[in-house]
């Protein structure tokens, strides 16, 4: 079994396990990147990002150059850049998995720089999941908690056990295209079903 020397040290590679919150994993892991490789600047290029100023984050000296360059239609063909993919895959292009930058505003990058960059990207996706994950459960819990206070409503509003009331729920939801917890916000808001 061929055992893998870490680039990164065991202590930075927990905290951004750890880290509070994901814009301090994202902070730890640029800075992460700076430290272990020769760039002058390092960016994540976010998946899931919610808005495009929050697609990529940069960090070092050249970080507002990489930036630049990385919207291109083939940022890596562009003198001193490495993209890594996230995901593993192609190379050339950071795609919807997110990726890892580097660059070096002079010279090139090195194979020990793309060992680093190839790193941090499998833990940066890892943290980063593991931070949609909880997004999707608080989002998930926050809907269930709405969804149960109109069902409370209807059930309180037409004598309907709470089966029923979800059932009612469900079918407005259906029959209007519209999702359950939209519906079930119309509910609490007006206190009565919304008009299909």
């Amino acid at each position: 079994m061929v055992q893998h020397r870490s680039a990164l040290p065991v202590h930075v590679v927990a905290a951004f396990h750890a880290a509070p919150s994901r814009a301090a994993a994202v902070d730890l892991l640029l800075a992460a990147l700076l430290d272990a490789s020769s760039a002058t600047g390092a960016a994540l290029v976010l998946p899931r990002a919610t808005a495009s100023r929050d697609a990529v984050a940069v960090a070092g000296a050249s970080g507002t150059e990489l930036a630049a360059l990385l919207p291109a239609p083939e940022p890596a063909s562009a003198p001193g850049l490495l993209v890594v993919a996230m995901d593993g895959g192609d190379d050339t292009a950071p795609g919807a998995a997110g990726a890892v930058a580097l660059h070096r505003s002079t010279g090139s990058l090195d194979a020990a720089d793309r060992a680093v960059a190839e790193e941090v990207a499998v833990h940066a996706r890892i943290a980063l999941a593991a931070w949609d994950s909880a997004d999707d459960l608080a989002r998930g819990l926050a809907s269930r908690s709405v969804i149960g206070q109109a069902q409370g409503i209807l059930m309180e509003r037409f004598s309907l056990d709470a089966d029923r009331a979800f059932q009612v729920l469900r079918r407005y939801s259906q029959d209007g295209n519209v999702k359950l917890v939209e519906v079930a916000r119309r509910v609490i808001e007006t206190g009565a079903l919304p008009t299909t």
